[in-house]
Order: C-alpha cells, then structure tokens, then sequence
C-alpha cells in the first residue's frame, strides 16, 4: 500500500505478517496490532478504508527518505516518484528503463521504458499519431 509521507509518498509491502509486526513499533502504532480490524493481511485489505488515515496520520511526520532509512532492511518499501523524479534517478537509467522517442515537437523525448523485457529486450517505444490523425480510418471514412 501506498503511505503520504511528508514530502511525498512511500511504497510499503506488508504482505505477510511478520513485517506488518514489525512495522508498527517503528511507526509508534503497536495498538493497531490489537485492533481485531487489522488482525491479518486479509482484514487490513477489508478494512483498507480504515486503515489507510491511520498509517498516513503515522507516516506524516517524516519525510519519505528519513522513512526509506529506517525501514529499509527491516522490510519491502520504497520511494513512489513522480515522472519526472523517475527520470531523474540513476537506478532508473543504469537499469535501462528511460527511452528516447522521437517526437513532432521534442525529438529527444524522455520516457520511462516499458519495465518489461521479452528474451532479454525491452519493445521498443513510439509516440502515438497526432489527436484525430486516424479518425477517418477507425471510423471506416476511407
């Protein structure tokens, strides 16, 4: 599930027990452990709705890097980037997930790549025709 942290937002993967027990002394919420609402996986995605204030009201007190510090080894989390702060990120170009499209109106147009590869390449990218350049076509105008 995704957090509000601070400054942004926070990817967090308590997806068995044993890291949701672990997370909630860290967040200094251990009486959400004796909620029967969120006793296992299965009632905390029942009772999301409920939930979700509760470990935003949690998260909001410290920035999503002072979050990925703490929590990091202890389990799955991570930072949720916009576009632009994807683009920016080493990790994401070493990995090789920004394409360059060419574009009509930006030849060098960065995107995120497809984050799937089949037999070891990523398919490649194209921007789309203009708005309405396919009407006729699509429309059996021809």
């Amino acid at each position: 599930q995704t957090v509000r942290t601070r400054d942004g937002w926070l990817y967090i993967m308590c997806m068995m027990d044993k890291f949701w027990e672990a997370l909630l002394p860290i967040i200094g919420r251990e009486v959400l452990a004796e909620d029967p609402r969120f006793a296992t996986g299965v009632l905390r995605g029942q009772n999301r709705a409920a939930l979700t204030p509760l470990l935003d009201e949690a998260f909001a007190g410290k920035t999503t890097a002072d979050w990925i510090d703490v929590l990091s080894g202890v389990l799955p989390v991570g930072p949720v980037y916009d576009v632009t702060q994807a683009l920016e990120n080493p990790f994401v170009e070493q990995v090789g997930m920004i394409a360059t499209v060419p574009h009509p109106e930006n030849p060098d147009l960065k995107l995120l790549a497809n984050p799937l590869k089949i037999d070891g390449q990523r398919p490649a990218q194209q921007v789309c025709a203009p708005m309405g350049a396919d009407n006729d076509e699509v429309l059996g105008r021809n």
